[in-house]
């Protein structure tokens, strides 16, 4: 009380820094499943209050003083979550849901008028800020997790390093609102391969009844037929097909044809086919034997 105050030296203070709660805060996307960097933004009344970016596992650890906050998250610098309120009293884990939809494509082709799925197809996706390129599976699915949905995609479709459709999403929003999933079914296009099969032992005549078989290289589609007055005539879905010719079961010719933007006709010569067979009987000294 006394004017002025007595000095102590040193000064009688200590500085003190107050963690608050520990707040961990699971960032995913419509699907329900976790989204890395994701940034959250925590807000008490209307002032900075924490920030941080979810790992891979979509976790985020906020330090938070009791009392109520809102919480913004942004994904590639947008916003996909816009003040979320949340009230600490203690520690405090929880999920928040972001406006972020996985696409989902399926590459399919017709098959003798039945849906066959195809693998192995490339998928350049664009948009911005970044491009990816993903492969379908066995099941000629691939998916696109976590996708920003009011943005523009730009989805090339290629086999064997040949594009052959280009599809234009202009976003992944369905009646005005963001979904979860966003499906995209593509049709490969098919292509027509004549076969002529000749004997060249007999002025290139057709052979009738040979066994065309034509196998995908990559496995899984595979057509055959039976030529007549020589030529058959096959509906392949693009790609690289080995094709083979049989009369009796034995194999006359064979050969690679590539199925893609084009419609190839393949001439077989089978030279081992209506051969002139001539036998002569001799005896040890070679004598012929009437």
């Amino acid at each position: 009380t006394s004017s002025p105050p007595p000095t102590k030296n040193p000064p009688d203070f200590q500085s003190f820094t107050v963690p608050g709660f520990s707040v961990n805060i699971t960032a995913v996307n419509l699907a329900g499943e976790a989204v890395q960097n994701v940034t959250l933004r925590a807000f008490e009344d209307g002032q900075s209050a924490a920030n941080a970016t979810s790992d891979p596992d979509g976790l985020a650890q906020l330090w938070l003083e009791a009392g109520n906050y809102m919480c913004d998250a942004y994904f590639m610098e947008q916003k996909v979550r816009d003040r979320f309120p949340f009230e600490i009293n203690g520690t405090a884990s929880f999920s928040l849901d972001c406006n972020l939809t996985n696409l989902k494509v399926v590459v399919v082709a017709l098959k003798d008028g039945v849906e066959i799925r195809i693998p192995e197809i490339k998928i350049y996706v664009i948009s911005q800020p970044v491009n990816q390129t993903f492969t379908t599976d066995i099941n000629g699915t691939t998916v696109v997790h976590s996708l920003l949905p009011n943005v523009t995609y730009a989805l090339n479709f290629s086999s064997y390093d040949a594009i052959f459709n280009m599809t234009t999403i202009p976003s992944l929003i369905v009646n005005e609102a963001a979904v979860a999933w966003f499906n995209v079914t593509i049709f490969c296009p098919t292509f027509t391969l004549q076969v002529n099969v000749t004997n060249p032992n007999s002025n290139s005549q057709p052979i009738n009844n040979a066994i065309v078989k034509v196998q995908e290289l990559k496995g899984g589609l595979y057509y055959e037929g039976a030529t007549d007055n020589g030529t058959v005539v096959f509906g392949c879905v693009l790609g690289k097909y080995y094709v083979e010719v049989l009369v009796n079961g034995i194999k006359l010719n064979e050969t690679t044809v590539d199925l893609i933007n084009v419609n190839p006709t393949v001439f077989f010569s089978c030279k081992l086919y209506g051969l002139d067979v001539s036998v002569r009987v001799v005896d040890y000294f070679g004598q012929p034997i009437p």
